[in-house]
C-alpha cells in the first residue's frame, strides 16, 4: 500500500475579529481544520454555507455562538473552555468575543464560493443586541 505524508503551510488570514489559521486545507479527502483566534468584542458576519459542516471546539476564552434554526428561531449559546458544537449546512450563525478566545473550526473542506453573508463582521464595543436578549442580559 502506498502511503504519502505531507507537510502543510499554515496560512494566516486577518479579519476584522481577529483571524484564521488554516492548518489542514484537503478537497481530496474533504477537511479543513482552523485555529481562530477572536478577540475580545469581535463578532463576524451572520453567514451561512450551503455544503460546509463546522464544529467548533474552545481552547481558551468564552464565546457566544448564535444560530437560527430551520424554524428560524433563534437561539444564543455561550462556549467556555472545553465546550464543543457542530453547525449544519445552511444553518445561519456568527460568533462573539466575551473576551480573547482560542477554538479550532474542525469542517468539511472550505470551499471559498460557500459562504453566504447576510451582514458583515465588525469589533462592536458590546455584544450584539440580538445575542444579549437570547441570554437574558438586556
Amino acid at each position: 500500500m502506498h502511503r504519502h505524508v505531507s507537510e502543510n503551510v499554515v496560512r494566516i488570514i486577518e479579519k476584522v475579529w481577529g483571524s484564521e489559521e488554516i492548518v489542514a486545507s484537503n478537497l481530496n479527502y474533504n477537511y479543513s481544520g482552523k485555529k481562530m483566534n477572536l478577540h475580545k468584542g469581535g463578532c463576524c458576519s451572520t453567514h451561512f454555507h450551503r455544503f460546509k459542516c463546522e464544529t467548533f471546539y474552545v481552547l481558551s476564552g468564552h464565546m457566544a455562538l448564535q444560530f437560527w434554526e430551520p424554524s428560524g428561531q433563534r437561539t444564543t449559546k455561550i462556549l467556555n473552555e472545553g465546550n464543543s458544537l457542530t453547525i449544519d449546512p445552511c444553518t445561519p450563525h456568527r460568533f462573539y468575543g466575551i473576551d480573547d478566545v482560542i477554538f479550532f473550526e474542525c469542517s468539511t473542506y472550505d470551499k471559498p464560493d460557500d459562504s453566504f453573508r447576510i451582514d458583515q463582521s465588525s469589533k462592536p464595543d458590546k455584544m450584539p443586541e440580538t445575542m444579549a436578549e437570547d441570554l437574558g442580559e438586556k
